[in-house]
């Protein structure tokens, strides 16, 4: 399939382009891309492998859909506008126009993109509570190590001092074990109670070797591993 050459998609983006492919095979229902620069190239593809696009607001990402931090409304919302200057915006990709209602929700923060994008609930469930344990952890460590007097003292200690614990998701380990998909596996796929990641790297693996993109993506995947910088641009 030669379309995956059309654009000018960089190297370290070939999971997008293996991603927008899979929505024409249908392995996924839909694509999104939130880096901005590659706007015109998301574009492109999609349009050029017959898929609708679609350019929204990029899904909200101070919603916890399935359990709510234990932290202030105040925590939440200081934490959520760090470092936010500007609406984001990203690239919708989709073959079939019922996928519009789940985007519309998504974008709405009604529900979870994961599932928009086709990823297994129990890795979107997952991934959404490491977001609520590590901002938990923040303002817990906040808590424990300044004693802040109230929640706008906590608020303002986040703001100038942030401690920034390590994430707890086993992204190197999803990275390793399933280089073909682009979000991060849970610990039931990882360990194999969940065979759902599993089956759709299979299936990615397949359609990255007919494209001639294995090689490129598992190069990109170990560099990232070694530390030496490998990149996946967007969410897809």
């Amino acid at each position: 399939m030669d379309d995956l050459r059309f654009s000018s998609l960089t190297t370290e983006d070939s999971v997008s382009r293996l991603a927008l492919i899979g929505v024409i095979l249908g392995i996924k229902p839909a694509f999104m891309g939130d880096e901005e620069e590659y706007f015109e190239e998301y574009q492109e593809a999609g349009r050029r492998l017959g898929l609708r696009i679609l350019l929204t607001r990029r899904p909200p990402t101070d919603r916890y859909l399935f359990r709510t931090p234990r932290v202030p409304a105040s925590f939440i919302e200081a934490f959520h506008g760090m470092g936010v200057s500007r609406e984001r915006r990203t690239v919708w990709a989709y073959r079939e126009g019922k996928v519009l209602e789940g985007i519309s929700r998504s974008v709405a923060g009604r529900l979870n993109e994961g599932f928009v994008l086709g990823y297994p609930e129990c890795c979107v469930r997952r991934y959404d509570e490491d977001r609520v344990v590590f901002l938990e952890n923040i303002y817990n460590h906040i808590i424990n190590r300044y004693h802040p007097d109230g929640d706008r003292a906590a608020v303002r200690i986040l703001l100038t001092d942030p401690p920034v614990p390590p994430p707890n998701n086993p992204v190197r380990e999803s990275f390793r074990s399933f280089p073909f998909i682009s979000y991060i596996a849970c610990h039931a796929c990882l360990d194999g109670s969940s065979e759902k990641s599993g089956r759709l790297s299979s299936a990615f693996a397949q359609v990255a070797a007919q494209t001639g993109l294995d090689q490129t993506i598992r190069a990109s995947i170990m560099k990232f591993l070694s530390g030496q910088g490998g990149t996946r641009a967007g969410t897809t």
